[in-house]
């Protein structure tokens, strides 16, 4: 039988070329030199309220899902109904691990603790998305400063663009530990948090904070766009053609 095509390449490839071109395009901006204008204490908070409120929904988005901590085992039916605990003639019933299935393609997509299983990108989106939330908190109320802008701001940039080539990056370094991505995902917020705080200490501007702000939310798309485009790709590569996962 003929492999299907990989379904949705180009649209994921299409989002991660945005993202990778809108981070470009931002120490173009920072080290222009035209972009540089104080910014009042009002327009400062109002910025970093933004970035808090974008790592808060984050990390609720991390953690609140049942699916993310959550196993059960559903079986399809030839009628194409699923149906929890159902076995039928010639299909193979996958228990799910969060909202991955249990096989051994997708153990390096989870954690278990305390005989619970977590999607490793929720739980390191989680973490991150506390960690940034409260830097962004303390820089806002408390004048947090974290060092040199410029090293900041390169960390950061670095940090965001291993977040966005993350999935790309572990088929070709054959990544397989859950932790490994906890660890990534943790570094991708971060790198958001440290490049807006490198950006802000280097550049007092608010029309490029503003764009910072805009291209981390279409980044956050990317990465769950990116995510989906792996899950379908490793069922669409599975040899378990009776699998309930396909």
């Amino acid at each position: 039988m003929a492999r299907k095509r990989e379904p949705g390449g180009m649209h994921a490839y299409w989002y991660l070329a945005v993202s990778l071109s809108s981070l470009g395009i931002i120490p173009l901006i920072t080290f222009s030199g035209n972009a540089s204008q104080a910014m009042s204490i009002e327009q400062s908070r109002l910025v970093w309220s933004v970035f808090t409120l974008i790592c808060v929904a984050g990390t609720i988005a991390g953690v609140r899902p049942s699916s993310c901590s959550r196993s059960s085992e559903t079986a399809q039916t030839h009628d194409g109904a699923e149906r929890p605990g159902l076995t039928s003639d010639g299909i193979r019933v996958v228990r799910r691990k969060g909202h991955h299935y249990s096989c051994d393609r997708y153990s390096g997509h989870v954690i278990s603790a305390r005989d619970r299983v977590f999607c490793a990108g929720c739980t390191g989106l989680a973490i991150g998305g506390t960690i940034a939330a409260s830097g962004s908190l303390l820089h806002m109320t408390a004048g947090l400063s974290l060092g040199s802008g410029m090293l900041l701001f390169w960390l950061g940039f670095t940090g965001v663009a291993v977040g966005l080539l993350q999935h790309p990056l572990y088929r070709v370094l054959g990544v397989q530990n859950g932790f490994v991505r906890v660890g990534v995902n943790v570094l991708f917020v971060n790198g958001a948090f440290l490049l807006l705080t490198g950006a802000d200490q280097l550049v007092q501007s608010l029309s490029l904070d503003t764009y910072i702000l805009i291209v981390i939310l279409f980044w956050i798309s990317t990465r769950v766009v990116m995510s989906r485009r792996e899950h379908l790709r490793i069922c669409a590569e599975c040899p378990e053609l009776s699998c309930t996962g396909r």
